[in-house]
């Protein structure tokens, strides 16, 4: 910004718009908010829109997809020569600007007539361009520096068996200073409340110690029931896993429910199967039998539900009523909204939205 030779005024307010852009790249106040940020007019905000907006990357300052896809296209039709290229280019830009909902909807018919396309065939080459664009400008530039999860919990298998390893890289070993200890066992001139004070946080240090140690101790034994009573996952994977219930663990440890509760909370068990939080264990079930035996878990039926749409045939994608005929005949019998509910839960848009465009 600072590179043009922008008046005062116009930059005070283009810095203001740049401040307001998230992460993506579109800009989250309105022409209002920016008036009243900055104080200046209607048309000054118009001129300094437009200067934000010629930057790089295309498509910037944009307020959404169907303003950012456009402004992409307007800035391709500059740089393409004159001739077939520009006309597919300049058919996309009518498409996007004119006739969005019709592509939004993949009224297919609608749109080749819309764009001047002799048959919806003729749309191939628009929709490639369309789908080149990039729908989040500021996405290469943002850099989000993602947590590291570090594991409670590891679990290994040596010789057949499962064995469960506390992580206690980089927490340090916790002592009494034998400094401190002395001074309570020694006779010294060390005064009666002075020896009060070391006795009472002596005793609130050996309490912190035991009650880590017990916190330990209790995450073993979680994280150990959970691979008794889910073996079957560590042992065959993901869709293995079998409906569990805090109760179920609590009453295997001997402990109470909300122990359970507090301790699978933020915990992370690191397997060969990946890295996944103790909650994950704990899943609903899904048939007839009230978690008896036989019942799957949820997320086995998601897992399954996922295989058949990466499955499924672009031409022809399976609608929620096909993939309950399909669970059907693997004797998993759920709603249909409850698959909708799944499929949302997965990010897998519907059958419509999968269909193969042209």
């Amino acid at each position: 910004l600072h590179l043009l030779d922008c008046p005062p005024d116009i930059l005070e307010v283009c810095e203001f718009i740049i401040g307001n852009l998230d992460e993506d790249g579109f800009l989250r106040a309105s022409d209002e908010e920016i008036r009243e940020g900055t104080g200046c007019s209607e048309a000054c905000v118009a001129n300094a829109l437009t200067v934000v907006r010629s930057l790089d990357p295309p498509g910037i300052a944009t307020s959404s997809l169907r303003e950012c896809l456009a402004a992409q296209l307007e800035h391709l039709l500059r740089d393409v020569p004159e001739g077939e290229q520009a006309e597919v280019v300049r058919r996309a830009l009518v498409a996007v600007s004119t006739h969005w909902d019709d592509l939004l909807h993949q009224r297919w018919e609608a749109l080749a007539t819309a764009v001047g396309c002799a048959e919806v065939a003729e749309l191939r080459p628009i929709l490639d361009v369309i789908q080149s664009l990039e729908p989040k400008p500021g996405r290469p530039f943002f850099s989000n520096d993602a947590q590291t999860i570090i594991p409670d919990v590891y679990v290994v298998k040596s010789e057949g068996e499962y064995q469960v390893l506390l992580n206690d890289d980089g927490l340090p070993k916790l002592h009494i200073s034998s400094f401190y200890r002395k001074m309570l066992t020694t006779q010294t001139d060390t005064s009666g409340s002075t020896k009060q004070y070391l006795n009472d946080h002596l005793k609130s240090a050996v309490w912190l110690i035991r009650s880590i140690e017990q916190r330990n101790r209790t995450i073993y034994k979680v994280a150990r029931s959970i691979v008794n009573l889910q073996r079957e996952f560590f042992d065959r994977g993901i869709g293995f896993l079998k409906p569990l219930v805090l109760r179920q663990v609590a009453e295997d440890i001997n402990m109470h429910e909300s122990t359970v509760s507090r301790v699978t909370t933020n915990k992370y068990m690191n397997t060969h199967h990946g890295l996944f939080e103790l909650k994950f264990f704990f899943t609903n079930s899904v048939g007839p039998g009230g978690g008896q035996e036989g019942d799957l878990s949820s997320v086995t039926v998601r897992e399954i539900i996922r295989e058949m749409v990466a499955g499924e045939n672009s031409d022809h994608p399976l609608r929620d009523q096909e993939i309950v005929d399909r669970l059907g005949q693997k004797d998993i019998h759920i709603a249909r909204r409850t698959v909708a509910k799944y499929r949302s839960e997965l990010k897998i848009p519907s059958a419509s939205r999968r269909k193969k465009y042209v």
